[in-house]
Order: C-alpha cells, then sequence, then structure tokens
C-alpha cells in the first residue's frame, strides 16, 4: 500500500452528531490529481458513539483511520495522529468545523514551495452572527479573518492549519500540558510562539477556508467571562511550566489592580461596555494567577520525583569513537538515544552492544542540528545531555551530574569544553579561541531546547536562551576532535 502525501487530523471528543457532517465535507473536499491523502480521527475517549461514527466511515473509505487515545486532552490526541501519520504534510482540523471544497487543494498548492513550513488558513463562522460586542475580546472567539494582502501571521488557531511534519520532529509536539481537556486552551498559541522563536516563518492562506460552528448566539456574559478566565489560566500555564520561567506575578496582580480601578471607574459614569470590557480583562488576569499557581505546584511534583536523565548523541561511521562516548556516560544516564545519519560500518552493532541505548537510523544530511533536534524528541527523561560522537564526560561531570538535575532553580546548564591536544601526557588546548569553550549540553527535557537551524553554527539555542544556563566550571567535556583528526599540532598553535 502506498503512503499518502497528506494526512488529515481530527481530534474528537463526544461530538458525535456533528462528526459525520465534519467528516462527509472532508471527504468531498477537492484533492489534486496524483495526491493520496488519509484521514485520521482520534477520539480522545468518548463516551458517546464517536467510535461506531467513525468505524462507520472506515468501512466505508479505507482512507478513514480510527485511532483511540485515552489520556484526555486534545494536545494528547492530536500529538498522537501526528505520530501515527503516513503522510509528509499534515492537516489540523477540528469536531466541530467544516472545510471549503478546495481545502486540501489550496494547502497542497501552498506548500509546493518548499519555503513553506507552516501555514494558517482563514476562519470564518459557519452562519452569521451579526455584531460582536465591543467589549468582546477578539481572542475569546475562535475566528480568523486578516486583510487580504497578509501573508505572515504571528499566531496559530490549529481547527485550520498546514504543517510539515518534519517540523514537529524537529521542534517538538503540542505541549500536553494545554488544551482542551487539560488548561481548556492554548497549545497552538504556545506552538506558534515556540516556532516563531526558532526563526519559523507562519505563513497566511486565505484560500484554505474551513467554517466553524457557530457558538457566539449560545454565549452571554457569564461565559464569555469563564472563556477569558480559561484564556489566562494558559497563558500562566505557558509561562511558569511550558517554559518554565520565573513567574513574576507581580506584573499581574499590577495590571488586575489596575483594572479593577478602571472598572470601578466605568461604572460610576455608567459606561457599560467598558465596565464590561475590564470586567473581561480581570478575568483573564485572575486566569494568570490561577495558572501560575498551579503550574507551581506541579513543578514542585516534578521536580519531588526521582528525575531520569537522557542523553542524545548523533553519528555516522564513527564506531570507534562512539564505543568510547558511550562507556564515559552509560554509568549515569537512564537512558541513551544514538541517531545514526546511515553509516556503513558497525556502529549500529557498537550502539546495541550497550544496554541502556535506543538506537534510531535517521539520516539527515542536510543539517547535524536538524538531527540533534530529531533525537530530542525522542528523549523520555526529564532532563537532556546531548553530547557528541568524539567527546567523552570528564570525572566531575559524572559525579556531579545526577546533583545538577535535581535542582529545581534551573532549566539548563553550560559545561566547559576542552579540546584534548595530547593523550601522552594528556594536555588540552590553552589558546584564548578554543579555552574556556562553554556550551548548554544539559537542559530540562522541554521544547523550547531546540537548536536554530544554522548551518554555520552548530549548537545554537534561540537568543533568549543562549548562554542564560547556570555554569558549572569544574564539570568538563573532553573533545578528541583534534586528536582524531590528526590536527593536534595545529591546536596547540
Amino acid at each position: 500500500m502506498q503512503k499518502p502525501d497528506i494526512s488529515i487530523i481530527v481530534a474528537t471528543y463526544n461530538y458525535a452528531g456533528v462528526l459525520p457532517r465534519v467528516l462527509e465535507r472532508v471527504l468531498a473536499a477537492e484533492v489534486p490529481e496524483g495526491v493520496r491523502r488519509e484521514i485520521i480521527v482520534v477520539d480522545n475517549n468518548s463516551t458517546d458513539d464517536t467510535a461506531s461514527v467513525v468505524k462507520g466511515f472506515a468501512d466505508r473509505d479505507s482512507s478513514v483511520i480510527y485511532l483511540l487515545q485515552r489520556e484526555r486532552g486534545t494536545s494528547n490526541a492530536r500529538n498522537l495522529g501526528i505520530l501515527r501519520a503516513r503522510g509528509k504534510l499534515l492537516l489540523f482540523t477540528d469536531h466541530d468545523v467544516f472545510v471549503d471544497k478546495r481545502w486540501i487543494r489550496a494547502f497542497w498548492e501552498l506548500f509546493q514551495n518548499e519555503d513553506v513550513e507552516v501555514a494558517q488558513g482563514r476562519i470564518l463562522w459557519e452562519r452569521d452572527i451579526g455584531k460582536i460586542p465591543p467589549w468582546l475580546e477578539p481572542t475569546a472567539l475562535p475566528y480568523y479573518d486578516p486583510p487580504v494582502e497578509t501573508q505572515y501571521t504571528k499566531e496559530l488557531i490549529a481547527c485550520n492549519i498546514a504543517v510539515r511534519k518534519e517540523i514537529f520532529e524537529i521542534y517538538g509536539f503540542f505541549s500536553p500540558w494545554l488544551g482542551p481537556g487539560k488548561m481548556g486552551g492554548g497549545e497552538d498559541s504556545e506552538l506558534a510562539a515556540r516556532l516563531i522563536s526558532f526563526g519559523v516563518k507562519l505563513h497566511y492562506h486565505r484560500e484554505a477556508l474551513v467554517y466553524h460552528e457557530s457558538i457566539a448566539e449560545r454565549m452571554g456574559v457569564p461565559e464569555y467571562r469563564d472563556r477569558m478566565r480559561m484564556t489566562g489560566r494558559c497563558m500562566g500555564t505557558i509561562k511558569a511550566l511550558v517554559k518554565w520561567e520565573p513567574p513574576r506575578r507581580y506584573r499581574t496582580v499590577l495590571r488586575l489592580i489596575r483594572d479593577c480601578l478602571k472598572y470601578s471607574r466605568a461604572r460610576l459614569v455608567g459606561s457599560r461596555d467598558q465596565a464590561l470590557k475590564r470586567e473581561m480583562k480581570i478575568s483573564y488576569r485572575r486566569g494568570v494567577l490561577a495558572g501560575v499557581r498551579e503550574s507551581l505546584r506541579t513543578r514542585r511534583e516534578i521536580c519531588r520525583r526521582t528525575q531520569v536523565l537522557s542523553a542524545c548523541i548523533i553519528t555516522q561511521n564513527k564506531a570507534c569513537l562512539l564505543e568510547r562516548a558511550l562507556k564515559s556516560i552509560e554509568d549515569f544516564c537512564d537512558e541513551i538515544i544514538v541517531v545514526d545519519g546511515g553509516s556503513s560500518d558497525n556502529t549500529a552493532e557498537v550502539a546495541r552492544s550497550f544496554g541502556k541505548v535506543k538506537y534510531f537510523l535517521h539520516p539527515c544530511p542536510d543539517s547535524s542540528a536538524k538531527q540533534k533536534n530529531w533525537a530530542f524528541t525522542q528523549a523520555q527523561g526529564d532532563w537532556i545531555l546531548t553530547m557528541d560522537d568524539d567527546e567523552v564526560a570528564g570525572p566531575c561531570l559524572r559525579s556531579a551530574i545526577r546533583r545538577l538535575i535535581r535542582d529545581a532553580r534551573h532549566t539548563s546548564f553550560r559545561f566547559p569544553r576542552h579540546w584534548l591536544v595530547s593523550e601522552s601526557p594528556r594536555r588540552c588546548a590553552t589558546s584564548r579561541e578554543l579555552c574556556p569553550d562553554y556550551q548548554e549540553r544539559l537542559f530540562r527535557n522541554l521544547p523550547k531546547f531546540r537548536y536554530m537551524q544554522d548551518s554555520s553554527v552548530r549548537h545554537r539555542f534561540p537568543e533568549s536562551i543562549e548562554g542564560k544556563g547556570q555554569k558549572v566550571v569544574g564539570a568538563r567535556i573532553i573533545d578528541h576532535h583534534f586528536i582524531d583528526s590528526g590536527k593536534a599540532t595545529e591546536a596547540r598553535l
């Protein structure tokens, strides 16, 4: 059976009444000639007839695939769909969204441009909802219709986006802490901010059109107030848990006080719209504080448990060097991810001879940074140690690393890399250009820790992260590059 070119992922939960109409629209959408597509419907452990509805469509059309994700959360459902998807281009929509007839074709034509990696489509209401109240924040509604000339966007609304699968493999999936079923939303906003931080452009494609089921007419002031509070909780969670940043709650408290004063003033002068607008902002600020509070509690629970350490190494045709590197870290690592770029020597046998190693064959000739990022997505530990195949962990690093990963204050550590230029006697380079060479090598397994796709620099995080890790002076990484490449004399000079 031939692999599909496009995978359409629909996450659903207890929406069996509307889902048949949603799937009928997806099946009726035009598919370019010669292009194959699959439709993956991920059931997030529904208690209604969702399973029988989807299986009925699967019996009728073999391109429809039913998956069950028992762990609650739309992000978990979408992530399962991403893992099972066989297409290189992933299209996302929701169980309350009806796609336009040209939806698939529009995205496919846009992605024929290889520079396009992520795209946001246009989102309209299924029915006209009339004038939106002036006090309502735009973020409270799943609607997106920017001006015609818009080419790029800074936000993503996951009910109508297209993403190359390798983007998730490089930069990480949807955050499992966020989204409906968890914090109520924010998973697409966090993904957008993360991709922008790595320099990925988010394109806007007006022709990729969907119609969202109208929700405005069944929502009043109390419902919008709850929605804004939920949005605030998501933002608090993103800052305190997903990014693991210092909370800085005093700023939110000051803004909350300001909004409360403006709300009182609007009530006094009889301005209902201004009072409602401030009321929504107050709900949002209170949500942020609640999200931060809950996230800090979760952070404490994470730090109390035993911390699992994953090491990641990429290699190709360096079996003898790899064995040396693995021996230096096998004692203190819980798992070791070895990603082989396509070796013709006995690299696979060497890697599999170590019990803690998980070996993957994943060629990526255009970027070692991209290959490293792919290795990070395979790691299951709470912390990641990244090393090269011609490096070994020094004695002080081996003794200190378990203590470092119990540190709840920091998210990353910088180790000095010393370039070995002589083994007998053992001596390292002392030139200012080569020593000390501090690099972020140990960090929490968070999606923000991914390397930039810059071919001229192998190990570089985004500017907001690079160089911010805690220095650990004595924990050395010994690099054998000059010894192994025969350039030791040049390095000494």
